[in-house]
């Protein structure tokens, strides 16, 4: 497996020196193109949340890729729980008031804001690290309903500083980074935190859901997801894809973007049918896992179909 330090290295080795600042950005980019184009086994992760009394809407994982939530269960009534469309739910109970066990949810939008507060109150934001000075933290929201212009909130390191308006709490906040950070950067309303924004993460993608019936009680809601690729921070960490992905779709991945960036086309085309080859080699690689079709008769099937070519089956051993 590769770090992030790694592909720095391996960066300036096959490229154009003095990039090594985006190669995080690149590597997150090619991840996304790979796990959002199958449903694969080794992607799978799963949390629970916890309702509260007559809430309603709720965030789920910050990590899910977009909306692939492949199964939701109460835990604590042992029932599935079902999606349904938001037009369904607006019909059946607008407002809503119906209060009982939860037998549906729907997804009601992507927000920057893990929760919301319980009262309008004014933002606190601070830093992990002293030196987060020259960011800015901007918020969009409502001040009595009405909506505001941008603020901007000067970072001042590990010392809180808090915002100019008293933001309701009905309402998503809009909540983005100006630049990345040293430190995780911590937004709380009142004494509710309803943001952290990792070093690299300059905005906050996390996908919210609406129950039917409104939960009456604190269920247990367990659920299961197709993960998207966190963005690495460190040199010592390693990409969340399988050992197979990282010298054979990451490397050549990250290569075609450097020399994209670069204008050199002829050895961006290379590498990208490098990194295609490499993605085909990990679908074979991950439906040949236990409980899949057998290798063999997989690749067997596929190259009588001609979607393999005898080269890449010889090269795997089975010709």
């Amino acid at each position: 497996m590769f770090t992030l330090g790694d592909f720095k290295n391996y960066g300036q080795q096959f490229a154009i020196l003095g990039r090594s600042s985006i190669v995080a950005k690149f590597l997150y980019q090619i991840q996304l193109q790979v796990v959002g184009k199958r449903p694969y086994w080794w992607n799978v992760d799963t949390t629970t949340l916890t309702t509260v009394d007559g809430t309603v809407n709720y965030a789920l994982s910050g990590r899910i890729d977009g909306r692939r939530v492949s199964k939701m269960n109460n835990e604590t009534s042992d029932s599935h729980i079902n999606l349904v469309s938001l037009s369904r739910h607006l019909f059946s109970d607008a407002t809503p008031t119906e209060e009982g066990t939860c037998y549906d949810y729907s997804f009601i939008g992507q927000k920057s804001v893990q929760s919301i507060a319980a009262a309008a109150a004014t933002l606190s934001v601070v830093s992990s690290a002293a030196g987060d000075t020259t960011q800015e933290v901007i918020v969009r929201g409502l001040v009595s309903g009405v909506e505001q212009p941008a603020e901007s909130i000067s970072l001042n390191g590990t010392t809180p500083v808090a915002s100019a308006n008293t933001y309701d709490d009905t309402q998503y906040l809009l909540i983005q980074k100006s630049a990345t950070t040293t430190g995780n950067i911590t937004i709380t309303s009142g004494t509710t935190t309803i943001a952290v924004l990792g070093p690299n993460e300059l905005k906050l993608e996390v996908p919210w859901v609406r129950f039917r019936s409104v939960p009456s009680a604190a269920y247990t809601m367990r659920y299961w997801f197709y993960k998207k690729p966190q963005l690495l921070s460190n040199d010592y960490e390693i990409p969340d894809l399988p050992a197979i992905a990282h010298a054979y779709i990451l490397l050549p991945g990250l290569l075609e973007f450097l020399h994209l960036s670069g204008k050199d086309y002829t050895q961006a085309s290379y590498y990208k049918d490098m990194k295609a080859e490499g993605i085909r080699e990990l679908n074979i690689w991950s439906d040949s896992q236990p409980g899949k079709i057998d290798i063999k008769e997989f690749v067997k099937k596929k190259r009588s179909r001609g979607r393999y070519p005898e080269t890449m089956t010889t090269a795997y051993g089975m010709a």
